[in-house]
């Protein structure tokens, strides 16, 4: 058997299950309300895996599993802007990735349950801007994504709550959200790589969760017609807060 095999059977335990179902989950979510995948799978996950490992697995699966979308997100996205929330995003992943890398197991899994429950709070209450933003105030929504990402991969909700206050529709929402993903799957990636944070377990962990995710995906997807957006969407946050409160270092 070839050493990718062998890895991929020594990876069958009790744990890589549970990953499974806190994947399944992620990709559910994802598919069905367009967020939430790194706010389910991250926590989730860090009670059972280094945070460092599982953030990366997410960010390989992620960029396999959403290709489609992003590419259909970068055809119809508004770049006046997506432009300077990549600004803002180049310049503030690699200082998030730099916490990831070097902060202690217990202090990531605090931050990364913090950050979730403090998005959960910010996207439940529905705030809506009243004014325009300026475009440095823009690349001050991309700074706090890249920090964000590049510490826990929640590039999302930062973003998602500047556009979802503002007048655009639920359909210019969703394609500014795909072209996001490709922003962040290229910069994730390169900053992954220079901090030496991608490797064979992670590689071998997304070829085992992966499928399981895309299966998600695609129930999420096919969910949408049978229920209301807004009710899901409140199960959504409620999932997240339940995954934060699960991943803190107290249990």
């Amino acid at each position: 058997m070839s050493v990718i095999g062998d890895g991929v059977v020594a990876l069958m335990t009790f744990e890589t299950l549970l990953l499974a179902l806190a994947m399944a989950l992620a990709g559910l979510t994802r598919g069905f309300s367009g967020f939430g995948a790194a706010l389910v799978f991250v926590p989730l996950s860090s009670a059972l895996l280094d945070p460092k490992i599982a953030i990366v697995v997410l960010w390989m699966i992620n960029s396999t599993f959403g290709l489609p979308l992003t590419l259909q997100g970068i055809r119809s996205c508004n770049w006046r802007e997506m432009v300077p929330i990549t600004i803002g995003i180049a310049i503030a992943t690699p200082c998030g990735t730099w916490i990831l890398a070097h902060a202690p197991t217990d202090q990531l899994r605090w931050i990364i349950a913090l950050m979730v429950l403090a998005a959960v709070l910010a996207m439940a209450t529905g705030w809506r801007r009243t004014r325009p933003v300026p475009t440095a105030g823009v690349v001050g929504v991309g700074l706090m994504s890249g920090l964000a990402g590049g510490i826990a991969s929640f590039y999302g909700p930062p973003v998602i709550l500047f556009w979802v206050g503002g007048e655009g529709d639920a359909r210019s929402v969703r394609h500014n959200v795909n072209a996001l993903f490709a922003v962040t799957m290229v910069i994730g990636g390169l900053t992954f790589l220079s901090y030496g944070l991608i490797g064979m377990e992670q590689l071998l962990l997304a070829l085992v969760l992966g499928p399981v995710y895309g299966l998600g995906l695609i129930a999420g997807a096919r969910l949408f017609p049978f229920a209301s957006e807004s009710l899901f969407r409140r199960a959504a946050l409620a999932l997240c807060g339940v995954s934060a409160i699960a991943a803190m270092p107290i249990w």
